[in-house]
């Protein structure tokens, strides 16, 4: 398995719980918004695959999750 994931919240993106709840804490003091998202995407890597071939798999996923997301998540 292969797995991409982060916290999205007002436009930053990151991997780090402990950013994100900074850029939680921000948003709420800046603009009373607590608005947030963990995004996770995952796909198995199949035994005839090599790990570029599922990377290259999640990475067009994800080209294709973060226009959507946008309408969710302010400031995506």
């Amino acid at each position: 398995m292969m797995v991409y994931y982060w916290y999205d919240q007002r436009g930053v993106r990151t991997a780090s719980m402990y950013q994100a709840k900074l850029q939680l804490m921000l948003g709420k003091f800046l603009n009373g918004r607590t608005d947030s998202a963990i995004v996770r995407l995952t796909t198995a890597i199949g035994p005839d695959e090599s790990a570029a071939d599922a990377e290259a798999r999640l990475a067009e996923g994800m080209q294709e999750v973060l226009g959507p997301l946008r309408r969710y998540v302010p400031g995506a």
